[in-house]
């Protein structure tokens, strides 16, 4: 139950994002549209996963997964028959409150299960069926896509929430911090951060586009601005806190969190914007994305049972450290690529060192933040790991989105320099730029122009996606500074 559960969220995740350019070519919308199918998601379980974790330790941690199993089921299908782009974005948003509900639950049953000695063990065990669950996401789904249509990958989910809402349902007794059973939730905290990260996230994607001194986003930071101070007013007087202020002042909790927030905005960028170049600009299909995305499921599958033992004898902080620098080299590699025609050579080495850094951080990061808090706040701990992995990934989005799309177009104006096209058309061009590879060539375009035209386009992406594999390399820095400076050297068990 707790593998398939949690494996259905992130195999619903890999699968769109292989997907993401047959939605972005069904639909007809920009880069700001992709940007927002994600992030839509991730913004609901971001802001709803501290919610969860608190309903799963008050009223029954069995009882909230399958809830959000069966909310995200639901949300799947309606995915699936999606007419338009907006009841598309309905969906995903629902989806995201299923999974806000399910993602949390696994961990927080296993932690309130299983002794802190052998934790280790079980969480590397956990983590490996959890691979080989999430590895069906980006194969399938593209097959799916290739053969099929990109509406059937949202069935996925169907079978594999039914087989674990079963499972949970018939054989995990239910478990609950009896303390807290009967409190009343922070709402008011929840919709504060709600507005809070909102504003972030409009401003972010849409700045490029409204321009970034423009009133309405301005007032979308503004509000941001606002929302997190007045989260933070109301957590410190809450008598029943979402996120309790003095758990920061643990230096693990505080550190895990941090350190989860960098990692997987890096991590995510990397994966987002490699899948958009390899189909935009390498001309792979999204099965063989699929395929070339598996050297990070074999990782993780094979290190996650050796780190965990290796975590429980010399300590998480050591495995992390290795996993950064590993994850370090990854992210320098790609940013040495250009359009490549051998992936054994160019984009294979890459993928497999960032498979090899995720594979040395998983189980660490899950260990630490788990033991970094009473087992009364099992909830609470998974809950707010998991909302900042799902922050970095949402940040990653929205900050690498209009990096690209700043850098993407004086690179285009660059590279159709060397390109004697008509004035009218290269404006047209210039004037779609957030289209980034996806980008049309103009109607009538002279056919001598058409292969130079489209290699200055793919150019300029590759241009702008060296950008932002530098900036996750900033990050992996960050990342080492934070490891070093919060986590403690050895683990601590729970209190």
């Amino acid at each position: 139950a707790s593998v398939l559960g949690t494996g259905m969220v992130n195999v619903d995740t890999t699968a769109v994002n292989v997907a993401l350019p047959s939605i972005q070519t069904a639909f007809g919308i920009d880069i700001s549209g992709v940007q927002w199918l994600v992030d839509v998601y991730l913004l609901t379980v971001t802001t709803l996963l501290l919610i969860s974790g608190a309903l799963g330790d008050r009223y029954g941690r069995v009882f909230i997964t399958n809830l959000g199993a069966v909310i995200f089921i639901v949300a799947s299908l309606l995915s699936a028959v999606s007419p338009t782009f907006s009841f598309l974005m309905v969906g995903r948003t629902l989806q995201g409150i299923g999974a806000a509900l399910l993602a949390p639950g696994g961990l927080a049953i296993i932690n309130a299960t299983i002794s802190a000695e052998r934790q280790g063990r079980i969480i590397g065990l956990w983590t490996t069926f959890i691979t080989t669950v999430i590895a069906l996401g980006p194969l399938l789904g593209g097959w799916i896509v290739d053969n099929v249509s990109w509406r059937y990958i949202f069935l996925i989910n169907v079978p594999l929430g039914l087989i674990a809402f079963t499972a949970a349902y018939l054989f995990i007794p239910e478990s609950k911090n009896l303390e807290t059973a009967d409190k009343l939730l922070d709402w008011q905290g929840a919709i504060a951060l709600v507005f809070g990260l909102g504003g972030l996230i409009f401003g972010l994607i849409e700045g490029a586009r409204l321009g970034w001194t423009s009133p309405i986003i301005l007032g979308a930071f503004a509000l941001s601005m606002l929302g997190i101070l007045l989260f933070v007013f109301i957590e410190s007087r809450s008598p029943n806190p979402l996120l309790p202020l003095p758990f920061f002042l643990i230096r693990d909790f505080s550190g895990i969190n941090i350190l989860t927030i960098f990692y997987f905005m890096a991590f995510n960028g990397f994966v987002f914007f490699l899948t958009l170049n390899l189909i935009q600009v390498q001309e792979y299909t999204a099965f063989a994305v699929g395929l070339a995305l598996l050297p990070i499921t074999f990782s993780i599958f094979f290190l996650s049972t050796p780190v965990g033992r290796l975590s429980e004898k010399y300590g998480p902080r050591r495995m992390m450290i290795i996993g950064i620098w590993i994850s370090t080299a990854g992210f320098i590699y790609l940013a040495t690529l250009g359009i490549e025609t051998v992936y054994w050579v160019s984009f294979f080495p890459a993928i497999l060192l960032l498979g090899m850094g995720i594979g040395f951080m998983i189980v660490p990061m899950t260990l630490i933040i788990m033991q970094s808090l009473p087992q009364a706040f099992s909830g609470i701990a998974a809950g707010s790991n998991y909302a900042a992995t799902r922050l970095g990934n949402m940040l990653s989005i929205a900050v690498f989105g209009a990096v690209m799309v700043g850098w993407f177009q004086p690179a285009l104006i660059e590279r159709l320099s060397l390109v004697n096209l008509p004035d009218a058309m290269q404006g047209e061009l210039i004037g779609n730029a957030r289209n980034l590879g996806a980008l049309a060539q103009p109607e009538n375009i002279p056919p001598d122009l058409l292969d130079p035209t489209q290699l200055a386009i793919k150019l300029a992406f590759i241009d702008s996606f060296r950008v932002v594999m530098w900036l996750c390399v900033g990050l992996m820095a960050l990342s080492l500074i934070t490891t070093v400076v919060f986590i403690e050297p050895k683990r601590k068990p729970n209190d």
